[in-house]
């Protein structure tokens, strides 16, 4: 008897890491589909079209998602304000404007989506089926 309770005691103890784990992960998950469709052609970090991602790091009963580049995200999320754009490397900007600008152009800035927002919405719910579920494994 003594034996099945401590298995029991072992398995209830590992309860919050796995469902910490199993959360992080549905989250990461959730950010990866929802930052997919996000970056328009035309919106750069370093000269690179941004592809937005997330990774989910796990250690000690805790889950960290982090979402890659955080630039990318914070814009997709929030907007930017009012910016100066200039030509990159003294080549024209064409765009929108149908022809080559050579001159440093005014952006309006751009409203956010939030995008982070809506990746993070489903985690107290992938957090309770994840419990739940490692309740049941555990029992």
């Amino acid at each position: 008897m003594s034996g099945n309770l401590r298995g029991l005691a072992a398995r209830v103890a590992q309860i919050p890491a796995a469902a910490t784990a199993a959360a992080g992960t549905r989250v990461a998950a959730d950010a990866r589909l929802v930052g997919a469709g996000w970056a328009p052609a035309g919106v750069k970090l370093r000269g690179r079209r941004v592809r937005l991602e997330a990774t989910v790091e796990t250690a000690g009963g805790a889950a960290v998602v982090a979402g890659t580049p955080a630039a990318g995200w914070v814009w997709a999320t929030r907007g930017t304000g009012a910016h100066q754009i200039a030509p990159a490397r003294g080549r024209a900007l064409a765009g929108a404007l149908r022809h080559p600008v050579t001159i440093p152009v005014q952006h309006r800035g751009a409203a956010g989506a939030g995008l982070w927002d809506r990746a993070v919405d489903g985690a107290a719910a992938a957090l309770f089926d994840a419990v739940t579920a490692a309740v049941a494994r555990a029992v």
